[in-house]
């Protein structure tokens, strides 16, 4: 059960949502659910953890009512046999999947050269302290630049830069606002180049659409890479206390 304060916050949020999801309905071929995902990582600025999951559980539920709810644009929407308008729903839906367990575990990796009683750590201690938020890391550029490939050779339909926002968790891990700040630049230029650069679109006369639906993946990156920054510096903030 929600506590009365945690009630309160989500009657705050709950009208944001709600515009999010009629903005969805409202806009033919505009994938408006990618807001869902820069909406959960604020939602846990002010929610208690709790909370996420309910939160993730109904914005996916949104994602594929819209699908189902809006009509049907007159242009053919599979591609070799896959729906790309349920697949970009769907990589919402994994996102959020994917960022709930991450937040629920915040905060992130914090390195630490000395221990409790004041004593700086051998150099073997520092190594291994940084050895898990590494290996995060490097798996992080794999699935990086995997979804870069996948976004160049794939027709233009396909949004595979929602994924980016799963990375800017993986930089953010490692607790320094620099690599966040450099990923987030990375990220926001992929996602443009898969556009310019990558697959043309099997159908034509979705230029606009298809721009947009990237300048949305654009914003949500940013407004994630934000949100993260913030709880590093409140972070960094508390243990400096």
């Amino acid at each position: 059960m929600m506590n009365l304060n945690t009630k309160v916050k989500f009657a705050l949020v709950a009208p944001a949502m709600l515009v999010l999801f009629l903005a969805d309905l409202c806009l033919p071929g505009i994938n408006v659910a990618i807001g869902y995902i820069s909406f959960l990582v604020l939602a846990s600025l002010l929610l208690h953890r709790e909370a996420l999951y309910r939160i993730a559980i109904l914005l996916i539920v949104l994602t594929y009512l819209a699908y189902f709810l809006k009509p049907t644009p007159a242009v053919a929407t599979t591609i070799g046999g896959v729906d790309y308008r349920l697949l970009n729903r769907s990589l919402v839906a994994i996102v959020i999947l994917g960022l709930v367990p991450v937040l629920l575990r915040f905060p992130f990796f914090q390195p630490k050269l000395r221990d409790s009683d004041g004593r700086r750590l051998d150099e073997f201690d520092i190594l291994r302290a940084w050895a898990l938020p590494l290996f995060t890391f490097i798996a992080g550029l794999v699935l990086l630049f995997a979804v870069v490939l996948t976004d160049l050779f794939q027709p233009a339909q396909f949004n595979f830069p929602i994924i980016y926002a799963l990375f800017l968790f993986v930089a953010a891990w490692t607790g320094s606002r620099l690599i966040l700040l450099l990923s987030l630049v990375v990220t926001v230029t992929f996602t443009f180049v898969g556009y310019f650069f990558g697959s043309e679109p099997s159908q034509q006369g979705l230029a606009v659409f298809l721009l947009t639906n990237r300048f949305l993946a654009a914003s949500a990156l940013v407004i994630v890479c934000l949100a993260l920054d913030c709880r590093l510096r409140a972070q960094k903030t508390h243990d400096d206390v």
